[in-house]
């Protein structure tokens, strides 16, 4: 009997550790200049601004995701700036090869030194994904370098899991 509630336990431990199981992803995108939607002086600091830009991504190198590429993204973000540094937040749709969305939140930093931007650091996380990846959790980070036509280029990594299958139904019995 105690072999027996053991094994269960043992048993039920590995099925969890699936189930919770991360895969790693990592890929490069690049970003074209984003538009700018629109930008206000904050007035308290000269310089100090909030931007609201859109814009669109395709991936160098394609990251993998439960067999599908990443392809191409839009994003919509909002960018506060000062002399020394800008904070981002914004969101991503991206479109998979299989034709699957991912819906991604990102937040960013980035020091700006003599007017130029450095290098951002940021990190993302899922927010959910349409057809086979829906449902889709996880998180990770990004490291970008911009070029002279205001593209930026990003190291993405990280992790996601998918949930659990759904247990088929029971037959309802016959009376």
């Amino acid at each position: 009997m105690k072999g027996r509630i053991l094994g269960m336990a043992c048993f039920a431990i590995l099925l969890a550790g699936a189930v919770g199981a991360q895969t790693k992803v990592s890929g490069t995108v690049v970003c074209a200049k984003p538009d700018v939607v629109g930008t206000q002086e904050v007035g308290d600091h000269p310089g100090h601004t909030l931007t609201l830009t859109k814009g669109t991504c395709s991936w160098s190198k394609p990251m993998e995701i439960e067999g599908a590429k990443t392809k191409d993204d839009t994003d919509a973000g909002f960018t506060e700036a000062t002399a020394t540094r800008m904070n981002g937040s914004g969101f991503v749709v991206g479109t998979l090869d299989s034709g699957d969305k991912m819906f991604v939140s990102v937040h960013d930093s980035t020091p700006i030194k003599d007017g130029k931007p450095g290098e951002t650091s940021g990190a993302w996380t899922f927010t959910g994904g349409t057809g086979k990846i829906k449902g889709i959790k996880g998180k990770g980070t990004y490291k970008g370098t911009g070029s002279a036509d205001g593209s930026i280029t990003f190291d993405v990594e990280g992790e996601y899991s998918m949930p659990a299958p759904a247990a088929p139904k029971a037959a309802k019995p016959k009376s």
